[in-house]
C-alpha cells in the first residue's frame, strides 16, 4: 500500500476523528464501539487502528481539534469588540456554538465526566480551560484597567472564572433541559452577568 503523505494522513485523521465524533454525539461515548466508527467513517479497521489506538485516543484527537478551531473563532469574535466586559464576553462564548447546540452539549458532558478516568483526557480539559481563561482575560484586560485601575489584574481573572462558570453552567442547563429555548437561556445568563458586573 501506497504511503499517505502528510496532507493526506492529517486529512484521514480528521475524516476518523469526525466519523468519532458523529457517533459520540449520536450513542454516546460508553455506547460507541471501535466497529461503529470504523462503519461511520467508511474505512478499513486497519486503516483506523492505523492512526488511533483506542477510542479514548479518537476523543482526546477529536476534542483537541475542536476546542483549537473553537478559540480561534472566539478569539476573532473579540477581538470585534471594543473593551468587551464580562457580560459581552460570555456573550460570544455562546455564540461560538454549533448547531445543534444541544448534541455538541451533551458530547461535552461525556468528554467532561470522562476525566477523572483518562489521564491524558484530564490534561487536555485542564490544558483547554487555561487557554479558555487566557483568552478571556485578555479580552476584559482593557475593560479591568477602565474600570478597576491598579488592582485590575486580580479583578479580572476573577471575572474570567465567573465567565467561564456560567459557560459551563449553560452547557449543563441545555443538557438537563432538552426543551429550554437556548437563546432565552443565553439572554437570561448574559443579562444576569451584565446586571451583576
Amino acid at each position: 500500500m501506497p504511503r499517505l503523505s502528510d496532507d493526506r494522513r492529517r486529512d484521514r485523521r480528521d475524516q476518523i476523528a469526525a466519523a468519532a465524533l458523529r457517533c459520540f454525539v449520536r450513542d454516546g461515548f460508553a455506547g460507541t464501539s471501535m466497529a461503529d466508527i470504523i462503519t461511520e467513517s467508511g474505512l478499513s479497521a486497519g486503516s483506523i487502528y492505523s492512526h488511533f489506538d483506542s477510542k479514548a485516543a479518537l476523543l482526546r484527537h477529536a476534542i483537541a481539534e475542536v476546542l483549537t478551531a473553537r478559540l480561534a473563532s472566539l478569539q476573532t469574535g473579540l477581538d470585534s469588540r471594543d473593551r468587551p466586559t464580562p457580560a459581552d464576553v460570555l456573550d460570544q462564548l455562546l455564540l461560538e456554538q454549533d448547531e445543534p447546540f444541544e448534541a455538541t452539549a451533551s458530547l461535552l458532558l461525556q468528554v467532561w465526566s470522562q476525566v477523572p478516568f483518562e489521564r491524558e483526557l484530564a490534561g487536555l480539559a485542564s490544558a483547554a480551560v487555561t487557554d479558555l481563561l487566557d483568552v478571556v482575560t485578555g479580552a476584559l484586560a482593557p475593560w479591568g484597567r477602565e474600570r478597576f485601575g491598579a488592582d485590575a489584574d486580580d479583578r479580572v481573572r476573577d471575572a474570567a472564572g465567573v465567565v467561564l462558570a456560567a459557560m459551563h453552567g449553560f452547557v449543563v442547563r441545555i443538557v438537563l433541559q432538552p426543551g429550554a429555548d437556548r437563546e432565552e437561556l443565553r439572554r437570561s445568563v448574559v443579562t444576569g452577568l451584565a446586571v451583576s458586573g
